[in-house]
């Protein structure tokens, strides 16, 4: 593992643990500022389209941060679902990936 990767996992776990204290704000559009701007470099937010997970990635996408949002697909999902998704991801986040 090179200094980088070690410098980058530190910076993630220290920005856990700040989003993560009890005294920190619960609003979430401020926690993904707060992670945006504690971590360095790319960070990915995987979503499987499960209710919590479609309120991070509006919040994610409302705000414009340098997020990327990964879609998993585990073939189980409903017709709706993936209508939804085509929806939603090409209206507002047209680089949103889907690995399946």
């Amino acid at each position: 593992m090179t200094t980088k990767e070690i410098n980058q996992r530190r910076d993630a776990r220290f920005a856990h643990d700040v989003v993560s204290a009890a005294s920190f704000d619960r609003d979430l559009m401020k926690r993904i500022v707060a992670v945006r701007s504690l971590v360095c470099g790319r960070i990915v937010f995987t979503t499987s389209f499960g209710v919590e997970h479609q309120a991070i990635a509006h919040a994610i996408f409302e705000q414009a941060h340098e997020i990327d949002v990964v879609t998993l697909d585990t073939g189980r999902l409903l017709p709706q679902t993936y209508d939804s998704a085509r929806s939603s991801c090409g209206a507002i986040a047209p680089t949103t990936a889907s690995v399946t």
